[in-house]
């Protein structure tokens, strides 16, 4: 259950202000099916944000917010296979800046989350053991160029660690990257309306496997292809999209979740139509 109100004190100066109710009910079972474990808490978690405008398309703001999240359940790896961990309490500090003006707009923010932390410790067992703390800034925008050209980038850079646990202070958080950039182009057919061509570059900085910071995945970079058409078949708005997903064929491993990763995919090829009834 969530509530949330915002209170205008002027032009300038308003409060976000929201509350959200979370319950959760965990139960834990043995091999042969019977409960061995049952975990209740319920959590009442603030959202708080202040915001200012020093001129109408523009907003500063502070947020802080707390979020109640489902525990992990260890896999048959761990060597508690089949307990469930109990929730995760978390919370974010951020202040930042937006603004949308005719030809371009960019947006700003220093973060921090505190987050309990869960990894697989020495013994093999799935726990939770101090905080992950993530601190970092994002920057983006965006700038048109005339009536076609539109472009657009982003950039991350985090900074993560374990803190206050019995073991692993000091090391990186891991699936945490340390630094994240985006980069997209698009172009509107001038010759054919509805016609949008598009690409874009993606970069994931180096990612640790686990708590031990012993193994890491290193960054990658993709490249992408894209275009959409937009119609009208009969009374429908109809849009085609043809895309073409890691257009140099990189080869490069993808961090799905501690312990384990993937080979990214190749390069791939889709084309799907949406009809607007």
């Amino acid at each position: 259950m969530f509530a949330s109100d915002t209170l205008k004190f002027s032009d300038q100066w308003s409060l976000l202000a929201g509350a959200r109710y979370n319950e959760f009910q965990q139960d834990s079972f043995d091999t042969s099916g019977a409960r061995t474990a049952r975990y209740n808490k319920s959590a009442l978690t603030p959202t708080v944000a202040l915001m200012f405008k020093p001129e109408p398309n523009t907003t500063l703001y502070g947020s802080y917010v707390e979020s109640l999240e489902q525990g992990g359940t260890p896999g048959v790896t761990n060597t508690n296979y089949g307990q469930q961990l109990k929730p995760l309490m978390s919370k974010q500090y951020e202040v930042g800046a937006k603004t949308d003006q005719r030809t371009w707009s960019a947006t700003a923010a220093l973060f921090r989350i505190e987050r309990a932390a869960e990894y697989t410790d020495s013994s093999g067992a799935l726990v939770q053991d101090g905080e992950s703390d993530y601190q970092g800034l994002e920057l983006g925008g965006s700038l048109k160029l005339g009536s076609q050209w539109q472009l657009g980038s982003s950039l991350m850079f985090l900074d993560s660690k374990y803190s206050k646990g019995s073991a692993y202070n000091g090391n990186r958080v891991a699936g945490a990257p340390n630094m994240m950039a985006t980069a997209q182009v698009s172009y509107l057919v001038p010759q054919l309306a509805g016609l949008k061509l598009m690409a874009d570059a993606k970069y994931t900085g180096n990612t640790m496997l686990r708590a031990a910071n012993d193994l890491q995945v290193p960054s990658y970079t993709l490249f992408n292809l894209g275009a959409s058409y937009t119609t009208r078949i009969g009374k429908y708005d109809t849009t085609f999209r043809a895309a073409v997903n890691n257009l140099l064929d990189k080869r490069y491993w993808q961090y799905q979740w501690e312990n384990y990763i993937k080979p990214g995919d190749p390069r791939t090829f889709s084309v799907s139509a949406k009809v607007d009834f």
